[in-house]
């Protein structure tokens, strides 16, 4: 689904605020917390196209939406999309690649290391310059046997892995793993 800037940004603002207070967003604090420049209306009608799209869901009627796993993962990547982006018009091109390739392959190499010790899925991030916390974690089951993990971080990094695993796993398995 291609969105349209103002949907992007309710979309962010949706899962943003999902992440922070747990509870649906509706379309009256969007128009009051965010600038949107657009009423209410608009911003209900927004919301109605996002989940149409499979992007937001709505737990009842007289609730706000909420984000879905497609929603999620959209998020995601328009974070790590900006980021490369960022990244790359600040530093020149190749300057940092060898050493982020290792840096990249010495944290794959810990994950795998502490997933085996421990028989439990292992996630390792690096700091941020200003020490960074996760602010939240988020356990998405793609396949049977596929699960994505976001991290989302209290600077607003926001990593993501994909886990394959050798047995099926179901709803109820993915969701105690978020619970590890």
């Amino acid at each position: 689904m291609t969105l349209k800037p103002r949907q992007e940004r309710i979309l962010r603002a949706v899962v943003e605020e999902y992440i922070a207070s747990g509870s649906p967003v509706g379309s009256r604090y969007l128009s009051i917390a965010c600038d949107f420049g657009v009423a209410s209306s608009t911003i209900r009608n927004d919301l109605s196209e996002l989940e149409e799209g499979g992007l937001l869901a709505h737990p009842h009627t007289s609730a706000g939406r909420v984000p879905t796993d497609a929603g999620y993962r959209h998020y995601v990547d328009a974070v790590v999309r900006e980021q490369r982006e960022h990244h790359e018009r600040l530093v020149p091109a190749g300057e940092s690649d060898r050493a982020k390739a290792e840096l990249d392959e010495a944290l794959r190499e810990t994950a795998d290391a502490l997933s085996r010790v421990t028989e439990m899925l292992a996630v390792v991030s690096t700091p941020s310059f200003s020490s960074a916390t996760i602010r939240h974690i988020e356990v998405l089951l793609l396949q049977s046997r596929l699960v994505m993990v976001v991290v989302i971080t209290s600077s607003g990094g926001v990593g993501k892995r994909i886990f394959r695993f050798e047995q099926p796993l179901d709803e109820d398995s993915s969701s105690s793993l978020a619970s590890i």
